[in-house]
């Protein structure tokens, strides 16, 4: 199996090991990551010369955020992403399993557009390994929607 393969099957036909949602959150438990995985995600984001793990590969846990979306009704082909920031702490280990945890910070719209933005925890007990923020614009929104 190549790359690519490795990490269509690791962002959307490898579930979560459980979930639950709250009016405020989506969390979840996720198993933790094999090397044949990470180098998998590595070569197919060409971070494979990244010193250490591959800086952006908390996007493997993005399924909390994408559950977000779908319970807000967003129309996904006028989804545009625009800021995203990874903050880790020294303790992460991407090998052991996780839980994954995601809210809502701010919900507006403006000239037609919808800004949202989320905040996902990466959390190995309970200490926060990865903080990630993201921001998505939603195009063509009905003023009054």
């Amino acid at each position: 199996m190549d790359s690519l393969e490795i990490l269509k099957r690791m962002l959307s036909d490898n579930p979560p090991l459980s979930s639950r949602e709250t009016e405020t959150s989506v969390v979840c438990e996720w198993a933790g990551l094999s090397d044949e995985e990470t180098k998998a995600f590595e070569k197919a984001t060409l971070s494979e010369y990244a010193e250490g793990r591959p800086p952006t590969l908390p996007t493997i846990y993005r399924w909390t955020e994408f559950r977000w979306l779908e319970r807000m009704k967003i129309d996904m082909s006028k989804l545009l992403h625009t800021d995203q920031e990874y903050l880790y702490s020294d303790d992460w280990d991407p090998t052991k399993q996780h839980q994954i945890s995601t809210e809502i910070l701010s919900d507006r719209e403006r000239r037609g557009l919808r800004f949202v933005s989320v905040k996902t925890q990466v959390k190995q007990g309970v200490t926060t390994a990865v903080e990630c923020l993201t921001t998505f614009v939603i195009r063509n929104v009905e003023m009054g929607e």
